[in-house]
């Protein structure tokens, strides 16, 4: 289905920064959403620093849960999905992290953002999980304009649809379903639908593709298992995971495969192409482990968490070779995405 809109139909809202008194340069940083307080806090990679924080703008009086971050390829801007009320796509830019622009999203409950090589184009599934067995929709988003050009349903509650390294699929992790789906990236026509389910739940949450672009992975978070896919949208293989597998990404050079797992307080480190485990690392006192980020040096891997009701979630570094905690820095409530950020002149 092709529902092209003009972005000012939706509440697309651009804004006009002033250049007068912006800062110089940014060194490099980690963008991290705390869901329950509305913010996205600003730290330093290395030590942890909580170096600034950017209050969300959202309905006054209610958590609009900011939910994922993702970054432009020059890494001048970054993305930011508000989750619950209404959806939004916000847009900063770096340095500074100003917000430029927001586009109202049709849709439930926006979740994860994947984008193209290039950083033109976005992908965020609608993950409105009030909605049951009915289908949700994937939107095509200009990130420049902020206009959707394509909107399809696809299947219960996707809650990821990344985009591989060549920029021509996107596979869509369809959490309240028991498949995956495969679409063209130019279009989100329909290329193929791969069946996981055994009887159970296996609740699909999120996708990673390998640096080629050869295969993709899923984490099955109601099975403990994760699912391997090949490019033609094929079941290569399936293997254990720890308690909830969440979240995964694979380092640049394409030998390893992280993954956390939420219940298991850990974080998976998988030897490829084998899919082996390498490495299981205990998270300590960091409660519901949830999003990854690497540098592309692929040393350093840094871990959200959601943390325990009440209490206060936040960030752990690890050394990817050794599994080394080098440091945890608590910030906000319930808290989802983290992105790193490159360094700019």
């Amino acid at each position: 289905m092709r529902r092209p809109w003009a972005a000012l139909g939706l509440v697309s809202i651009l804004l006009v920064a002033s250049c007068a008194g912006e800062p110089e340069g940014e060194g490099a940083r980690l963008l991290v959403a705390s869901g329950f307080t509305d913010q996205v806090f600003v730290l330093d990679p290395e030590s942890g620093a909580v170096l600034d924080s950017v209050a969300i703008r959202g309905r006054p009086f209610a958590r609009d849960e900011p939910h994922a971050i993702a970054v432009s390829p020059e890494g001048d801007r970054w993305y930011l999905t508000l989750a619950h009320g209404e959806p939004e796509l916000q847009v900063f830019e770096r340095p500074g992290h100003r917000l430029i622009g927001a586009l109202r999203l049709p849709m439930g409950g926006a979740a994860r953002i994947g984008l193209t090589p290039d950083g033109r184009i976005a992908f965020v599934p609608d993950f409105g999980r009030s909605a049951g067995d009915e289908p949700g929709e994937v939107a095509r988003i200009r990130t420049r304009t902020l206009e959707i050009t394509h909107q399809v349903r696809v299947c219960p509650a996707p809650h990821d649809a990344r985009v591989d390294p060549t920029g021509e699929l996107v596979l869509v992790a369809c959490a309240f379903g028991s498949e995956v789906v495969l679409l063209s990236a130019a279009d989100l026509s329909e290329l193929g639908r791969v069946s996981i389910g055994d009887g159970m739940m296996p609740m699909p949450m999120n996708v990673a593709w390998s640096p080629d672009g050869d295969r993709a992975w899923v984490t099955l978070m109601g099975g403990d298992r994760i699912v391997e896919i090949d490019r033609e949208g094929r079941l290569v293989r399936s293997v254990d995971a720890g308690p909830q597998p969440t979240s995964l990404l694979a380092t640049p050079d394409g030998r390893r495969l992280l993954v956390t797992n939420r219940q298991g307080r850990s974080l998976s480190i998988f030897h490829l192409p084998g899919l082996e485990l390498e490495l299981e690392v205990p998270l300590g006192d960091a409660p519901h482990p949830q999003g990854i980020a690497i540098d592309p040096t692929g040393r350093h891997a840094w871990i959200s968490y959601e943390g325990e009701v009440g209490g206060l979630g936040g960030v752990v570094a690890v050394e990817i070779d050794s599994g080394e905690l080098l440091w945890r820095t608590p910030v906000g409530a319930f808290v989802l995405g983290v992105a790193w950020a490159p360094a700019l002149p």
